[in-house]
C-alpha cells in the first residue's frame, strides 16, 4: 500500500489535473474516490498514534515506579548508615570488624559546610551581581512592534489535534 505521502502527492497531482480541465464533476468526482484512500491511512496513523502514546504513559508510569523504589532503596541506605555511625559513635569506636567487612568512620572530604545566618548582613564586597535577559520585557518591547538584531520572535509551531 502507498505511503501518506505518496497518496498525498497522488490526490494534488489529479487535483492539478481535474483543475486544468476546468472540469467541476471531473474535479468532484476525482477528490471523492481519493479521499477514503487517504481516510483509511490516516486512520491507519492515528492507531499506532494512540498505542504509542499509550505506550509512552505506561513507560512514563513505570519510570516514576522505578525513581521512587530508587528514593526509598538509597533513603534506606542512608538510614542504615547512619545508624552504624551512631553506634560507633556510642561504642566510641571508630572502626568494627563486621564477619569479611570492617566498618570505618571517616571524615567527609572536600570544603567545609557553609552556612549563611544572616543574608542581610552580608558586605557588598561578598556579593555577587549576576545579570540576566529580562525576557518578559524584551517579548512587551519587539510585541509592540520595536525591531533589534539581538533578538527576534519565532513564529509558533504547529501540532495535529486527534478527537
Amino acid at each position: 500500500m502507498a505511503t501518506l505521502f505518496e497518496l498525498v502527492n497522488e490526490y494534488n497531482e489529479l487535483y492539478n489535473l481535474a483543475t486544468e480541465d476546468g472540469d467541476p464533476v471531473a474535479l468532484a468526482d476525482t477528490l471523492e474516490a481519493w479521499m477514503p484512500v487517504i481516510e483509511q491511512k490516516a486512520q491507519g496513523y492515528i492507531n499506532v498514534i494512540q498505542t504509542l502514546e499509550m505506550e509512552a504513559k505506561r513507560a512514563k508510569e513505570i519510570a516514576a515506579e522505578f525513581t521512587a523504589k530508587q528514593k526509598a532503596r538509597e533513603n534506606s541506605v542512608k538510614s542504615m548508615k547512619q545508624m552504624l555511625l551512631m553506634a560507633l559513635d556510642g561504642m566510641g569506636k571508630k572502626e568494627l570488624p563486621a564477619g569479611d567487612f570492617t566498618i570505618k568512620v571517616q571524615a567527609n572530604g572536600g570544603k567545609k559546610p557553609l552556612i549563611i545566618d544572616q543574608e542581610d548582613a552580608i558586605p557588598d564586597s561578598m556579593l555577587k551581581v549576576i545579570y540576566e535577559a529580562d525576557k518578559e520585557r524584551i517579548r512587551e518591547y519587539l510585541e509592540s512592534g520595536n525591531e533589534c538584531e539581538w533578538a527576534h520572535l519565532e513564529e509558533r509551531g504547529r501540532h495535529i489535534a486527534i478527537k
